[in-house]
């Protein structure tokens, strides 16, 4: 695939927000999290297992940083699903959470860019943080 990254989020971002739909839908009769989570990652699990069978002749020849990299980042993703979907459960407004998530993600995510990756911030990206800490502080405190 071979696309620029920002049509690649953007089509990205339009398959998330499909699936906040559904997952908001699932906790219309019930509020239970677990069950809603559990089938989420099976759902997930089911295209895994479709694309290993698919690339098995590039995926699993030798375990490398990359892989060992890769599963450990889908572990961490999988903690941070749990509180997402529970998030979801107590019938908070999904703009809310996304908002909410998505601007301390950035923060954290510039924070780790800047510490652990040596990343440069410039001002437009540094007004653009405090903007979005406004912002977090507006939605937060209503």
């Amino acid at each position: 695939m071979n696309i620029n990254w920002k049509y690649s989020i953007c089509i990205g971002t339009v398959f998330f927000v499909a699936s906040q739909i559904f997952l908001k839908k699932s906790f219309n009769d019930s509020n239970d999290y677990i069950r809603t989570l559990l089938y989420f990652a099976l759902a997930i699990t089911i295209m895994t297992i479709i694309g290993f069978i698919i690339y098995s002749d590039n995926v699993i020849t030798k375990i490398d940083n990359q892989h060992y990299n890769a599963f450990i980042a889908g572990l961490f993703f999988f903690i941070g699903l749990i509180f997402w979907i529970y998030s979801i459960s107590m019938k908070t407004k999904l703009g809310i959470i996304r908002t909410f998530m998505t601007g301390f993600e950035t923060i954290i995510l510039f924070g780790v860019g800047y510490m652990i990756f040596n990343e440069k911030i410039d001002t437009s990206q540094l007004i653009g943080v405090i903007s979005i800490l406004l912002g977090i502080y507006l939605i937060g405190n209503k």
